[in-house]
This record gives structure tokens, sequence and C-alpha cells, in this order.
């Protein structure tokens, strides 16, 4: 399955954006990470500067604010195409 992924991610990426473990992440909680194959892996360093792996919980945003923030968007497409 991670093999199905990366090459997908091949077609459309350009060429040398690479990943060194080419895996597909799945879902992740803390340190833990699992692959779309079911395998789990740890996350115990991950670079410096920007290069360093963040696993953030789920953003949740209500439908209210999902409309609000598109309206936002719309108008200053509005507003600078005018």
């Amino acid at each position: 399955m991670n093999s199905v992924w990366q090459e997908r991610k091949e077609n459309v990426f350009a060429r040398g954006m690479g990943n060194i473990f080419p895996i597909v992440a799945e879902r992740a909680k803390n340190a833990e990470v699992w692959d779309v194959e079911g395998r789990r892996y740890i996350v115990f360093a991950g670079g410096l500067g920007g290069n360093v792996i963040r696993i953030l919980a789920p953003l949740t945003i209500p439908f209210e604010q999902v409309d609000e923030g598109l309206g936002i968007l719309r108008n200053a497409f509005r507003l600078a195409f005018e």
C-alpha cells in the first residue's frame, strides 16, 4: 500500500522532492505513527530547524467558522481583482 501512494506522489510532485522513509502515515498519536499498512513507528528524532517532524491532533473547525472564512476569502479576492 505504501508503494502505491509513493508512486502516486512521484507522479505529481516535482523531481527532487523526496522523503527519506517512503511511508504514508494513516494516523499519529504523540510520538507514534501508523502507516497505511498498519505498521507502527516511533518518532524519536526529527532533524533540525524546518525538518523537525510535528505530529498534531486532527484539526476540527465548526461549519460556521469555515463559512465565515470562505466569505472573507471571497471578499478579499473580489476586492483584489475589481
